[in-house]
């Protein structure tokens, strides 16, 4: 599942209080971008920068909900032109994680942000916050 524009794309079902808005650390974030892997897989989504930016900037997070963690870790991760450039290391868990991301783009055709779902997606809302690539 994928969200946009501070939206999931979906409201979590038996979740209290759960909303289609993104809201990570008490904050509603307008500009983000919101993953849900299933279960032992991957979620992912492609952006073709063709050559023309040099820095991508973001935090990684989960959702705020009403429990403390995912049902497990949950890997951010980084793809230019196919390639690793960067894995949120250590994976990310609680709802107090967060990683920040500054990392270089130049030269870059396709941007790929993914997240890999260890064993559970239970409570796996995964959110890129305020994701930008900079000229």
């Amino acid at each position: 599942m994928f969200g946009k524009n501070g939206e999931h794309g979906y409201v979590p079902e038996g979740v209290p209080g759960a909303t289609n808005a993104v809201i990570v650390q008490g904050k509603c974030w307008t500009r983000a971008l919101s993953m849900h892997p299933p279960d032992r897989g991957e979620a992912s989504v492609k952006y073709q920068l063709d050559r023309q930016y040099k820095l991508l900037k973001a935090q990684v997070a989960l959702h705020d909900l009403p429990v403390e963690q995912a049902g497990s870790p949950q890997t951010f991760k980084v793809y230019s032109d196919g390639q690793l450039l960067w894995i949120s290391a250590p994976p990310i868990q609680r709802k107090t994680d967060l990683h920040n991301i500054h990392i270089s783009v130049e030269n870059v055709d396709t941007l790929e942000l993914r997240v890999h779902c260890a064993v559970s997606k239970i409570n796996a809302w995964t959110v890129w916050v305020n994701p930008r690539v900079l000229k």
